[in-house]
């Protein structure tokens, strides 16, 4: 996980930076709807 994309670790919750960098590698713009799927299962995980 480095910050190659000036992306500061703090500041931002581990799960939208887990999403952004699968947004990142599929390099396709979302839904919104799935973008809370990706945050559900996240937080799911991290919990």
């Amino acid at each position: 996980m480095d910050n190659d994309r000036g992306i500061p670790k703090t500041g931002i919750p581990f799960a939208v930076q887990m999403v952004r960098e699968k947004i990142g590698a599929l390099r396709v713009m979302p839904t919104r709807e799935e973008i809370q799927k990706l945050l559900a299962i996240c937080m799911q995980a991290g919990a």
